[in-house]
């Protein structure tokens, strides 16, 4: 993606690059949670070829979910050391719309130019309302990376255990994954009007033919599996 002058510097272009790069991998991983495992046709298919296999799978996506929605929303620093998080480029953008202001990006008397800055403006402020609702949306996400996968916390794996003892297995985990992705996006859709004044997310197809594929031959495979075991067991009873 190209950038010229009047846009960020090299440091913010790598964060912002990094993190649109980061939730593109994201946003594939979970077309492919929803082909593989949210449509009951695929899920059945899958655990019937091997319940190993679709433990591991399921398991794993959901892991690497709460591990990247964490980390990409994580703060600006920890401690001394700075992070490429979403709310470092929050604060990127508003160095941009300084930089932009003292090299006199936005001359008043160019129509266009005022109206992006106004825009600009308008647009960090979705940005943060944006960022504040995440934070809300996100907070079962980043107390379960913090006390169960990036850590082992005690208390929080004898709760676990004792909501599935009780049968209290329901939660919002798909649902939350969902409208923190979504809401992310939009994020990444305002840093590119704020930077670009225009979003390369806007009708971005992610091909999914490989899960389907993938389902497809695992199907015929099952298939293939349980007419040569009646073939055999045919055999068999006519010894």
């Amino acid at each position: 993606m190209l950038f010229n002058e009047n846009d960020l510097s090299e440091v913010s272009q790598i964060n912002y690059e990094s993190i649109r790069k980061e939730f593109g991998v994201l946003n594939k991983k979970w077309l492919i949670y929803c082909a593989l495992f949210k449509n009951p046709s695929s899920a059945k298919i899958l655990w019937e070829a091997s319940d190993l296999i679709y433990s591991v799978f399921i398991e794993s996506l959901r892991d690497d979910f709460v591990i990247t929605i964490s980390r990409l929303t994580d703060k600006e620093k920890t401690g001394k050391n700075e992070n490429s998080t979403l709310c470092r480029l929050h604060s990127d953008l508003k160095s941009l719309m300084q930089h932009r202001e003292q090299h006199n990006y936005y001359d008043e008397s160019q129509l266009i130019y005022r109206l992006r800055k106004e825009s600009g403006i308008q647009k960090i402020k979705e940005f943060e309302t944006n960022l504040e609702e995440l934070a809300n949306k996100i907070e079962s996400i980043r107390t379960r990376r913090n006390k169960l996968k990036a850590h082992r916390d005690l208390k929080s794996i004898i709760n676990e255990h004792e909501q599935q003892k009780n049968g209290n297995t329901e939660d919002s985990f798909d649902s939350d994954i969902k409208s923190s992705i979504e809401t992310i996006e939009e994020i990444i859709k305002l840093s590119e009007s704020v930077i670009f004044h225009a979003s390369f997310l806007d009708g971005v197809v992610f091909p999914l033919k490989s899960p389907q594929y993938f389902i497809k031959n695992l199907e015929e495979g099952n298939k293939w599996r349980e007419d040569y075991i009646k073939k055999r067991l045919n055999e068999m009873n006519q010894l």
